[in-house]
């Protein structure tokens, strides 16, 4: 058998824009993305990142209508119940429909 690790375990932090060590995250993606390739994609990525932190409504809602619902959502974000949020709660969808089914019947699989 291996050698057990000494290391102390990673422990999970939840996104605090004000922490220092997101906050730079947050203003220079860049710095976590170095080992990704140039392309020009990555500016896009970069700014669809900063808008999904600066407005995560608008962002979401967006996606939202790539994919197909079974029922529409009306609310993008229930707070109600903050910090335990609700994205799209009274959407309803099919998961194997939008993973599978909708791409084999664009001639896609």
């Amino acid at each position: 058998m291996g050698e057990k690790s000494t290391a102390p375990a990673a422990s999970w932090q939840p996104w605090k824009p004000e922490h220092p060590e997101h906050r730079e995250y947050r203003e220079h993606p860049e710095h976590w993305l170095t080992d990704m390739p140039d392309s020009p994609s990555m500016g896009a990525y970069i700014e669809s990142y900063h808008r999904s932190l600066d407005d995560p409504e608008g962002f979401w809602r967006e996606a939202a209508g790539a994919i197909e619902w079974d029922v529409e959502p009306s609310q993008i974000l229930d707070e109600t119940s903050a910090p335990l949020y609700r994205w799209f709660p009274d959407g309803r969808l099919n998961t194997c429909v939008n993973a599978v089914d909708r791409h084999v019947a664009a001639g896609n699989g």
